[in-house]
């Protein structure tokens, strides 16, 4: 009985252990990787361990806590060390993350606004005000979206050369 506990214990300290992926896992994970050499891959690894993401063995990807920014594995066929170096300074540059989270978080949420609206709005509203609702939710959407793009591109994109 002990022992099986013990040996969870340990299941449990290896899945959490941030160690990085063996090159094999990785062509496992992602096929694709298999036209690269072990060598290639390798370097990819200490590249992207190296930037501060970590291997998250029980997800099977890796995660940068610094910028909640996650690479899985599907993606990774992709990159060269020095593409996901100048993808990750993208990904860590400040405008690009609070664009992207303003996308995330409130473009969803307005969009299924719009929805209801059109499809009962009509039905408890009177016309003008539901007119006046619609035109209030397109107009939000596109600003909010117009305002995520202008801080996405505000990087400098000398600096990202």
């Amino acid at each position: 009985m002990e022992e099986k506990e013990n040996q969870k214990k340990i299941r449990n300290e290896i899945i959490k252990t941030p160690k990085k992926p063996e090159p094999n896992e990785l062509i496992i994970l992602n096929p694709r990787l298999g036209i690269r050499k072990e060598q290639k891959i390798q370097e990819l690894i200490d590249t992207i361990t190296e930037l501060g993401y970590e291997w998250d063995r029980k997800r099977q990807r890796f995660y940068n806590k610094e910028i909640s920014m996650a690479v899985r594995t599907q993606g990774l066929d992709i990159f060269d060390p020095e593409l996901f170096k100048r993808t990750h300074k993208i990904w860590s540059n400040p405008n690009f993350i609070s664009g992207a989270r303003l996308r995330q978080t409130y473009i969803p949420k307005i969009f299924i606004l719009l929805v209801i609206d059109i499809l009962a709005g009509w039905i408890f509203l009177s016309t003008k005000i539901w007119v006046l609702s619609l035109v209030t939710l397109i107009m939000s959407l596109i600003i909010v979206q117009r305002i995520a793009h202008k801080r996405i591109h505000l990087m400098d994109r000398n600096q990202l050369k």
